[in-house]
């Protein structure tokens, strides 16, 4: 509900903060639940504008790579846990709408994630209705 209402009391960088901590916590249990609450309101913002360190985010990263460490030690078929999954459609999109803005974006820890940005934004496109008019995203050689 503060989300569809009230989308920029969520991006008061006191409340980042607190999300991104919640995230980075081991037993915190809705992290899907903040992640699709964050991808909900970054649409209504224009990051530039709020007074936040987005490179902070980067650090979920690692909790993304250790999730994928541990499934490919354990010979686990390759799918994330919804939280991990969900920390890492936020990343992808924040790159993306970091990136858009033409704001910097942090080194990214995991090697694979400009490409599964690539493959999100071709997807996007993909799942547009036809005549939308809209290009295909060029691609990132």
């Amino acid at each position: 509900l503060l989300a569809e209402r009230r989308p920029k009391e969520l991006l008061r960088p006191s409340v980042l903060a607190n999300l991104l901590r919640y995230l980075r916590g081991g037993g915190a249990p809705c992290k899907e639940r903040v992640c699709h609450v964050l991808l909900r309101v970054l649409p209504h913002a224009t990051l530039r504008d709020v007074d936040f360190d987005w490179a902070r985010f980067g650090s979920l990263e690692a909790i993304v790579e250790w999730h994928e460490e541990l499934y490919e030690r354990q010979r686990v078929p390759p799918l994330l846990p919804a939280g991990s999954q969900a920390m890492l459609d936020l990343l992808v999109d924040l790159r993306e709408r970091l990136r858009a803005e033409g704001l910097p974006l942090w080194e990214a820890a995991l090697p694979y994630l400009d490409e599964i940005a690539e493959l999100s934004s071709l997807s996007k496109w993909l799942l547009l209705p036809p005549g939308s008019g809209a290009e295909p995203p060029p691609p990132s050689l």
